[in-house]
C-alpha cells in the first residue's frame, strides 16, 4: 500500500517559499518610487534634448540621458514583476497542505511498523486517524480531485493533486462529497470517514506525497490547536 497516487498534470506554477510581509505595503511604496522615476525621466527628456548644433562631446554626454531613462522604464516595471511573484507565492502556500483532514486519535503513524492483519513488518506511507463513521474529512489545501472509488487495500479512496508535485491521498472513507476533476479549497469537506477496505477500525488513513515520494504527513501540519464544527 506504498504506491505512489495517481496523478494529473500539475495545474499550477511553481513557486519558494514566501516572505512574511504585507503585500500591500510594498507595492504602496514600489508604486510612488515608480511614480517619482517615470517623473524624473520626463523632466530629462523634456529639459535636455540632444542638439544637433552642440559640439560632438557634448552629444556625447546627453547620449548617456537615455540609458538613464531605460533605468527608471526597469525601475516602473518593478511593482508589476513583484505582484506576480507575490502572487506565485500566495497559491504555493494556498496548495500546501497544512492542516488535519479530521480531529481524532491518531492511532498509526509514519513508517515501518507490524502489519495490523500479519504481524510482520511493514512500511506505512501515512497517517491512521481513528474517528466515527461519517466523520467529516477535510481538505488540507487547494487542490483538484484527481480521483474518487474503490482501491485496493484502501476501500472508498480520495486522491487530490495541489500542484507544485504535491498529492494527499484518503483511504477507508464512507462515502465522497467531491467528484474527479472538482476544484477544492482547504478546509472544504471532501468526504466522509468510514471502515472500508483493508481496515480493522473506523478512521481515515492519510497520506501525503512530494514529487512521488512519500513524506510523513505531521510534517505538514501546522493547525495544533485548531478545530472544526
Amino acid at each position: 500500500m506504498n504506491t505512489p497516487p495517481e496523478k494529473t498534470t500539475q495545474p499550477h506554477s511553481r513557486g519558494g517559499t514566501t516572505p512574511r510581509v504585507p503585500l500591500a505595503s510594498i507595492l504602496s511604496v514600489l508604486f510612488l518610487i515608480s511614480f517619482l522615476a517615470l517623473c524624473s525621466a520626463t523632466w530629462i527628456d523634456f529639459c535636455l534634448p540632444v542638439n544637433p548644433d552642440i559640439s560632438l562631446n557634448e552629444n556625447r554626454q546627453l547620449s548617456e540621458f537615455p540609458k538613464i531613462h531605460l533605468g527608471f522604464t526597469a525601475l516602473s516595471q518593478l511593482p508589476a514583476k513583484l505582484e506576480a511573484y507575490f502572487n506565485d507565492q500566495r497559491e504555493l502556500l494556498a496548495s500546501t497542505p497544512s492542516i488535519w483532514p479530521v480531529r481524532g486519535y491518531l492511532s498509526a503513524g509514519f513508517g515501518n511498523r507490524p502489519d495490523p492483519f500479519t504481524g510482520q513488518r511493514d512500511f506505512h506511507p501515512g497517517l491512521d486517524i481513528s474517528v466515527p463513521i461519517g466523520t467529516k474529512v477535510h481538505a488540507p489545501a487547494d487542490g483538484v480531485v484527481v480521483s474518487s472509488g474503490l482501491q485496493k487495500g484502501y476501500g472508498n479512496a480520495l486522491v487530490i493533486d495541489h500542484g507544485f508535485g504535491v498529492v494527499t491521498r484518503y483511504g477507508h472513507l464512507d462515502g465522497f462529497n467531491v467528484r474527479p476533476g472538482q476544484r477544492i479549497k482547504r478546509g472544504e469537506v471532501i468526504g466522509f470517514s468510514g471502515n472500508t477496505g483493508r481496515s480493522t477500525a473506523p478512521h481515515v488513513h492519510y497520506e501525503v506525497w512530494v514529487n512521488n515520494q512519500a513524506r510523513n504527513p505531521i510534517e505538514y501540519i501546522i493547525d495544533e490547536y485548531r478545530s472544526f464544527g
